[in-house]
């Protein structure tokens, strides 16, 4: 039975009228849908950037649908959370310190900047595992893993914005902003284990929390050298969880 690809959604005006066309935005939008369906991600149209909500719940069925939507209309690009991948919500220097332990340039992360301009970073992880009961209630990270959606780069900020974290361990370069995945990212070769990231959130804030503790020891106690020394690495980053805390978790 031969099936046809459903028509291209229509995106409706602003109340101002017709937004000027940008073919150079549309281009690298419509590129970017193209690549992320050849990886065979769920995209589905937003009506960023004007509207940053849901265009439409569909998935085009293939690159060249794609290609043919996004030619059409400055459509942002969103993605499903929940059964493509989960997320794990870290605030951006959580999200570096556990970067030398899960050392892997093809790690998916993205840097969202919230509409309070705060900096939290996204780790795309596989889909389906449990929170850690070892992260507090309050904590600042996050597994999202419920329905849901996020937008993905290089869609034009509204309020918010989004964009892919690269870092090349042993680098100058260091940590950098892109709109452009890697093959690695894209391809979601890679996609870490939510208890493994999970993990290592834990071990980054508590690194971060007896560091902070520490310092203000420090300087309670007029020892200002010593409040602003290095403290060094901190504990190790977990890969993993070990064996009592994953069996605790199936329960």
């Amino acid at each position: 039975m031969l099936t046809t690809d459903p028509p291209a959604p229509h995106l409706e005006l602003s109340p101002t009228g017709q937004h000027p066309p940008d073919d150079a935005i549309r281009d690298r939008l419509r590129a970017a849908a193209v690549a992320y369906r050849e990886a065979n991600w769920p995209i589905v149209p937003t009506h960023a950037p004007y509207h940053s909500e849901l265009l439409c719940t569909r998935t085009p069925n293939s690159p060249e649908t794609a290609f043919e939507w996004w030619s059409q209309q400055q459509y942002g690009i969103a993605c499903p959370i929940g059964r493509f991948v989960d997320l794990v919500q870290v605030p951006a220097d959580i999200g570096l310190r556990m970067l030398p332990k899960l050392a892997d340039p093809g790690l998916p992360v993205l840097q969202h900047r919230t509409v309070a301009s705060r900096l939290m970073w996204w780790f795309l992880v596989q889909p389906g595992a449990p929170r850690i009961r070892d992260l507090p209630p309050g904590c600042p990270v996050t597994l999202i893993n419920r329905e849901r959606w996020i937008s993905l780069p290089p869609t034009p900020p509204t309020i918010e914005s989004v964009h892919w974290v690269t870092h090349t361990p042993h680098s100058e370069l260091g940590t950098q902003l892109t709109d452009v995945p890697s093959p690695e990212v894209l391809s979601l070769r890679r996609l870490p284990h939510s208890l493994n990231v999970q993990w290592a959130a834990f071990h980054a804030l508590t690194a971060a929390r007896r560091r902070d503790s520490r310092d203000k020891t420090a300087r309670a106690d007029g020892n200002a050298d010593l409040a602003y020394a290095p403290s060094g690495p901190g504990p190790p980053l977990l890969d993993a969880a070990p064996a009592h805390h994953r069996n605790r978790n199936r329960s």
